[in-house]
């Protein structure tokens, strides 16, 4: 082997060690900006979570008791659905309720926490 081919080799080698260390460096920016990106979309999920309450209603009596049809959590009580909407507004400021009765389905929300037919 001549001393060319020798060196001819040696830069080919070189220069494959030298791209796949590129390649490599790009892949694993690659990789943690798709990362950041879920953990990103995983905590708006989860403070959507936080926020969206899905309402499970019972009547015990003449008081309405309003729980989180996800995770049981009482959320409120009241004798009329106005006095459990004034503690909702004063418990749950920026929060968000789902209530389903029957088959129709009604959301409550700032600023104007109206039951809304959905």
């Amino acid at each position: 082997m001549s001393s060319d081919t020798f060196f001819e080799f040696l830069a080919f080698l070189v220069q494959g060690i030298f791209w796949w260390f590129i390649i490599q460096i790009v892949l694993s920016v690659f990789l943690r900006i798709q990362e950041n990106k879920e953990q990103r979309f995983n905590n708006m999920i989860e403070k959507l979570d936080e926020v969206t309450h899905r309402v499970l209603v019972e009547k015990h009596g003449d008081m309405y008791y309003w729980f989180d049809a996800d995770d049981n959590e009482f959320l409120a009580q009241g004798k009329s659905l106005e006095d459990t909407i004034d503690i909702l507004k004063k418990r749950f400021p920026t929060h968000m309720f789902f209530v389903t009765t029957g088959d129709k389905k009604y959301k409550i929300a700032s600023p104007d926490w109206q039951l809304e037919a959905l």
